[in-house]
């Protein structure tokens, strides 16, 4: 038997609704499971697990017998105590082997994740079947590839299946332009589509025991939605507000949240003597996603004066694109108030 060398890359994954944890709160391991011969001379299997850290290289804990070991890389949160199968290998062994690589435009520390409704591409590799034939194993001449969902609405451990499909040859497929499976619940549109999409390769046998050779997953975040609060019916006031309401629905990880005041943004009754001015700039820069609802109270940091359109606008910024989340134009108009403090007279 020999000894091999083991690579492991990246950090800790656990589903996108279970994030919020430090990254000290998952410890990964690599689970070695192979058959070989015991002191009497009996096939037995052996499993043996090594605590490995986020990144580095190290050897197997066992030797490699002549057919072959199969490699788990897995993350277990030692808070909740749930475990998760990131990445599997096979190695020394004449058993089908396979290779899923999911592209998305954001690949955050190499985990894909994506919004529900931008596009990534799915490649799967097949190799190594072997053409039916007599005493070849059936498990040898073909495997089984699936895509199914984990969603917040479903218990922990348990998955919708999208598709189960019998490969029995070598093949490299490419779906260049998949969009989320995942439907959210009723009354909810497609673009609020929130999970984990996993797709992988096993073994098929007689047994009920179904060996994962190969897996990947790409995490689904809904479209960031926003409002802006707390203003009058009518378009002209007699000044602002002291506060207005920012409240933000699934913001992005990793994108930012802007609330952007401009004065004059466009020329009040065409008059170009008052140009725009940014009267007023402040983001939230988020690290996971969230939800926000702020009451911002810094609008009397902006001047303006009687005549002037103010336009608030809130903006997220992401690796996608930017959108307009809300916006809300007023005028000001002083002698509101004025007329407003001769009619309570009367």
């Amino acid at each position: 038997m020999k000894a091999i060398t083991l690579l492991t890359i990246g950090t800790a994954i656990v589903p996108n609704y279970l994030a919020g944890q430090a990254e000290d709160d998952y410890v990964n391991f690599i689970r070695q499971i192979q058959t070989q011969q015991n002191a009497n001379g009996e096939f037995v299997e052996v499993i043996q697990d090594t605590f490995v850290d986020p990144e580095g290289e190290d050897q197997s804990a066992l030797g490699i017998p002549k057919g072959g070991a199969l490699f788990q890389l897995w993350t277990t949160d030692t808070i909740g105590n749930q475990s998760w199968l990131l990445d599997t290998a096979t190695v020394g062994s004449s058993r089908p082997q396979a290779h899923i690589t999911i592209v998305a435009a954001d690949s955050h520390a190499g985990v894909p994740r994506t919004r529900a409704d931008i596009p990534f591409s799915v490649t799967t590799e097949i190799f190594g079947l072997q053409s039916p034939g007599e005493n070849i194993p059936e498990e040898l001449t073909q495997v089984l590839s699936s895509h199914f969902l984990e969603v917040p609405e479903l218990p922990v451990g348990e998955f919708n299946l999208v598709t189960d499909s019998i490969i029995n040859k070598n093949q490299t497929e490419t779906q260049p332009e998949v969009f989320t499976a995942i439907v959210p619940g009723e009354g909810k549109e497609p673009f609020e589509a929130k999970g984990v999409e996993h797709f992988t390769v096993k073994t098929i046998s007689d047994s009920s025991e179904r060996e994962v050779i190969a897996n990947a997953q790409i995490k689904i975040f809904p479209l960031t939605t926003g409002e802006l609060g707390n203003f009058d019916e009518s378009p002209t006031v007699s000044s602002l507000p002291d506060t207005i309401d920012i409240v933000v629905d699934d913001a992005y990880p990793g994108s930012e949240i802007i609330l952007r005041v401009k004065v004059n943004a466009e020329a009040p009754d065409g008059d170009p003597s008052k140009s725009s001015i940014d009267a007023l700039t402040r983001s939230i820069r988020i690290t996971d996603s969230e939800d926000l609802n702020i009451a911002f109270s810094e609008l009397d940091q902006i001047n303006y004066s009687n005549g002037d359109q103010v336009t608030f606008c809130l903006i997220s910024e992401s690796i996608f694109d930017t959108l307009i989340l809300a916006e809300q134009m007023v005028t000001i108009d002083s002698d509101l108030f004025i007329r407003g403090s001769v009619n309570t007279l009367d």
